[in-house]
């Protein structure tokens, strides 16, 4: 006897998880490979018909999702113009390597649904908190096991050089460039951090993985020697100590983030020490000087290329992820920067600006809003372990964006799941927190 449409609609929303899983690691790896897995976003599909046999939705709506639908929207108008104005023999942004840009947009979206709807299903983001726990340590020893460690990061030798290598990641054989990853342990340092700080000051079970991660986590990222991102998680820790723990111990642990910042400075000053011009060595304080300088000055002109860029295309931006291909390169040239540090603009802002133009700009802020909104509903209608977990996240996303002011991991990125992974996780806590807290007519029930 056959099943009935409810029930084999439930089965397959079963393999909604193991999809998203499958989806991200074809996904992870650069084209050619990835343009060959394309055919995977049709099992979305049957995903969203049983959900719809079952909840009479194809997603939940939240404060986020019509920002998040209107960068999936944004990125299919950018293929089709850049596709039209090929087709037409016209050399003009937006430029476009066709219909394989929307495959990790629109995994990235499936990412963010599939979490609200784990969250309104169960009432509780506890399954997908423990997910993102033991992902955490899959990152946290991918980050020592791989990472390509930067001369910056010398002083540490002692340590990295000890560390096991692991050979041949899938997707990334040659290892992760220091800043790219750090970016994206920016987004989830400050989440582990904030269940576990959580988990200890109640005694909570389960709380020796979460700081295990955060340990993991935390170390790559030191060794990494990323200063934004660096910046961005200090920051996020002081908050989180201070809003979650209690009296003494709030001040034990802002004076523990303070001590790593001035370890950080101290890390900075010794390594590299060089002559100058009359060839004396620089002092710890001109040493941090000049690799600041070194530092910002190459910026500059990468910011400056990318607001040509924008002001010269407000409306589409050059193309998603055009910033580093021909012509967009020999267009608007970064003199005295080497071209491979030009994959990105160094700032997600400007990035995003350059894929998409102001309207991108426009949806991007709208994503930040509806978080800032999120995590305040929140905070005002759920318990403290909602409040924790809001607050955990939007650290992370805090953390990330200063990261994202001298750095980038752009939405079309290998990484980039993680962002969707770490809005989804706020979005399913404002389902969890909406589906327990009683209607009233300025709450009404989610749809």
């Amino acid at each position: 006897m056959l099943p009935s449409p409810q029930r084999a609609a439930r089965l397959i929303l079963i393999l909604e998880m193991p999809l998203l899983a499958l989806m991200t690691f074809a996904f992870w790896h650069p084209s050619p490979i990835r343009d060959q897995w394309l055919w995977l976003l049709y099992l979305l599909l049957p995903i969203y018909a049983a959900r719809y046999i079952v909840y009479r939705r194809l997603w939940t709506w939240t404060p986020l999702t019509p920002w998040l639908l209107a960068y999936v929207v944004l990125v299919v108008i950018n293929i089709m113009l850049g596709l039209s104005l090929a087709a037409d023999g016209l050399a003009s942004a937006p430029y476009t390597r066709g219909w394989v840009m929307l495959g990790r947009p629109l995994l990235g979206f499936a990412i963010f649904t599939a979490c609200v709807e784990y969250a309104r299903t169960y009432h509780s983001t506890q399954g997908l908190i423990s997910l993102s726990t033991w992902a955490a340590l899959g990152l946290g020893l991918l980050a020592l096991g791989t990472t390509q460690w930067p001369d910056k990061a010398k002083q540490f030798a002692f340590i990295t050089d000890a560390l096991p290598k692991v050979g041949n990641f899938p997707g990334a054989e040659g290892g992760f460039n220091a800043n790219e990853i750090a970016g994206a342990l920016a987004w989830i340092v400050p989440l582990m951090a904030g269940v576990a700080l959580y988990r200890w000051r109640d005694r909570l079970p389960r709380r020796d993985e979460v700081t295990l991660a955060f340990l993991l986590l935390g170390t790559a990222l030191f060794l990494g020697q990323s200063r934004a991102a660096l910046l961005g998680v200090l920051l996020a820790l002081a908050i989180l100590c201070w809003l979650l723990l209690r009296r003494y111990w709030r001040f034990v642990g802002i004076a523990a983030v303070f001590a790593i910042g001035v370890l950080q400075i101290l890390a900075v000053a010794v390594v590299p020490v060089v002559p100058n011009a009359e060839g004396d060595r620089d002092t710890a304080a001109g040493n941090v000087a000049t690799q600041a300088d070194e530092s910002i000055a190459p910026r500059l002109r990468i910011w400056q290329s990318a607001l040509e860029m924008i002001r010269d295309h407000p409306l589409t931006g050059v193309g998603i992820s055009f910033f580093r291909y021909e012509p967009v390169r020999s267009m608007y040239p970064v003199p005295e920067v080497n071209p491979n540090v030009l994959v990105h603009t160094h700032n997600e802002w400007l990035q995003v600006g350059t894929d998409l133009g102001i309207p991108g700009l426009i949806v991007y802020l709208g994503w930040h809003i509806a978080a800032v909104y999120t995590l305040w509903f929140i905070w005002k209608n759920g318990n403290a372990e909602a409040r924790v977990a809001a607050l955990a996240v939007c650290g992370g996303v805090l953390a990330h964006n200063i990261f994202g002011l001298a750095d980038a991991i752009p939405l079309s990125d290998r990484f980039a799941f993680l962002c969707w992974w770490i809005f989804g996780l706020l979005g399913a806590q404002y389902a969890a927190v909406k589906e327990t807290t009683p209607e009233t007519p300025n709450n009404p029930p989610p749809t």
